[in-house]
Formats: structure tokens, sequence, C-alpha cells
């Protein structure tokens, strides 16, 4: 038997907490380039595409993915006992 812990529902997000910012900033550095020539509307379409495929490509490396971070909320209830049993301190041991 699983059990959900009911919860706000998230809405979608490039980033949380856990960015890794420097992460993003490298890959986002890697990712765009300037060398575009804009003086049509043509180049300047596609260099705002890039970038904005680059910000979100960036972010979701750098950023663990939710389901991930979730996966502790769906567990068998015998394993939550069992992980629960282990976290407490045990009494007059040697």
């Amino acid at each position: 038997m699983f059990i959900h812990v009911p919860g706000k529902s998230k809405k979608p997000s490039l980033h949380s907490k856990k960015t890794d910012w420097n992460c993003f900033r490298e890959t986002l550095d890697e990712l765009i380039t300037f060398e575009i020539s804009l003086k049509t509307e043509i180049p300047i379409e596609e260099a705002v595409e890039n970038i904005a495929k680059g910000i979100q490509k960036a972010a979701w490396q750098a950023t663990p993915d939710r389901n991930e971070q979730n996966s502790k909320e769906e567990r068998p209830i015998i394993v939550k006992q069992k992980v629960a049993g282990k976290e407490r301190p045990v009494k007059g041991g040697s």
C-alpha cells in the first residue's frame, strides 16, 4: 500500500530552492552566443528564440526534477515505519 501526502499543487517553474545557479550561469554561457547580425527581423526573432531556449535548457539542467524531490512522499507505509524506527536513538545499548 502506498501513501500519498496531499499538498498544494505547484505552479510550473524553471527553478526551485535547489537550483544550482553556478551551473545555470555556466550552461547559459555555453549555449548563448551574440555573434548574430541583428539587422533584419528574422535574425532578431531567431536570436530571441535561441535565448529563450537556452534559458530553459540551462534551468532544467541546473534544477533537480521535482518528481525526484517528492519521491519520498510516495513510499509504502511499511518502509516509512522502518525508516522512522531506524531514526530513533537506541536506549541503553553497549
